[in-house]
């Protein structure tokens, strides 16, 4: 039987470097972290602890107190992006423990059984349909949530008019037209011939867009992840993405139609690649910011934020400033691993995820876990 190419099945928010990254930093957290205060577990995490006692840093004191999203559940949901107008968030989300699957899956990937890591709910993930006749299969899809003001929270994520089998969808991110439509619409899928990833473009859509009209716009032997669009003006489009994680930028003049060929930043955001930097596009009303993902002195996973010191000018970024890190799992219930994929409102409101687990669990496909989070300005 063919073996499963590790691009076409997996090909999510994090690489394959970044997933070793994640087990070095995990055994460094079991020596230090749990060093002589390892405490006894007789079954799985205690999710509702870990997650009631999770601590951050936030240094702006211009943010109010973070708080995990209502609408979380036992899948993994990554790859967030929340509407400028914060009415719709979306999601890529796999129901199941992301981590520990991988971990096992890497060792025997030929028709591997997710069942064990699964966790609830569906949401019409696809997890059979596959070209190798095997039982069961996994892959991800984009979710979606919406709410009627932004003084109520996301109650509760439905499968979007995105999803598809047999091929990883993430990476949603738009430019609003109205409040029915986006202008321009941009995301992520699995090429069908090579099985890298490419970057995928709509114009005038939905809200909940469908692949119909969708193109590819970014499409190479390497692998694009992690797209961000803005509208600059009538004509121009500019794009920010990561190329096998390194961070570069492309415009269109022409709507979409045509894009210059894209070029390599090389001012703060790929200071720590090859990484996963998961660059987010910001305007305060007078100055461009980029939100992204970078370790900080002890190798933690925060976000930081850098402001744009050349107007116009999309490889000039100011030193990086500290926008959040994760602090402790009070009781140690679990530990904290990273925080990342920031996404923000017009008023400032960030969205980002939080990856934590319970390093003790007793239950190997119980281990992990990853929830959509909110930081609120004040």
């Amino acid at each position: 039987m063919k073996k499963f190419n590790k691009k076409w099945v997996f090909n999510f928010s994090l690489s394959n470097q970044y997933i070793k990254k994640i087990i070095i930093t995990v055994l460094l957290l079991i020596m230090i972290v749990f060093s002589g205060c390892k405490r006894e577990n007789t079954g799985g995490p205690d999710w509702e602890m870990i997650k009631s006692n999770a601590t951050f840093v936030v240094p702006d004191a211009s943010y109010g107190t973070p708080y995990i999203q209502p609408l979380n559940v036992g899948g993994w949901e990554d790859g967030l992006y929340i509407s400028r107008d914060g009415l719709e968030l979306f999601a890529i989300y796999i129901p199941v423990d992301l981590f520990s699957l991988l971990d096992a899956w890497q060792e025997n990937p030929i028709c591997f059984d997710y069942r064990p890591y699964y966790r609830p709910p569906m949401l019409d993930v696809d997890m059979v349909s596959n070209p190798w006749g095997c039982e069961t299969f996994f892959q991800g899809d984009i979710i979606i949530a919406t709410r009627k003001d932004t003084c109520l929270s996301f109650s509760e994520w439905h499968s979007s008019n995105l999803r598809r089998s047999v091929s990883n969808e993430g990476g949603a991110c738009g430019v609003l037209k109205d409040k029915n439509t986006f202008d321009v619409f941009v995301f992520t899928q699995n090429r069908n011939d090579t099985e890298d990833m490419e970057i995928m473009f709509m114009r005038n859509v939905s809200r909940n867009p469908s692949l119909d009209t969708a193109v590819p716009i970014l499409s190479s032997p390497a692998n694009e992840d992690n797209p961000h669009i803005e509208r600059l003006d009538d004509d121009t489009l500019l794009l920010f993405f990561d190329r096998d994680r390194y961070i570069y930028y492309t415009r269109s003049y022409d709507n979409g139609t045509t894009w210059e060929e894209p070029v390599k930043i090389t001012h703060v955001l790929n200071d720590q690649s090859p990484y996963d930097v998961q660059p987010h596009l910001w305007n305060d009303g007078t100055h461009w910011w980029v939100y992204f993902c970078a370790d900080n002195e002890h190798g933690k996973r925060c976000i930081y934020r850098s402001k744009q010191e050349v107007p116009g000018d999309w490889d000039s970024w100011g030193p990086r400033e500290l926008v959040i890190e994760p602090g402790e799992i009070i009781g140690r219930y679990g530990i904290i691993l990273g925080v990342g994929e920031p996404t923000l409102t017009d008023r400032g409101d960030i969205s980002f995820v939080v990856i934590y687990g319970d390093l003790n669990s007793d239950d190997p496909a119980d281990v992990w876990d990853c929830d959509p989070w909110f930081l609120p300005k004040k």
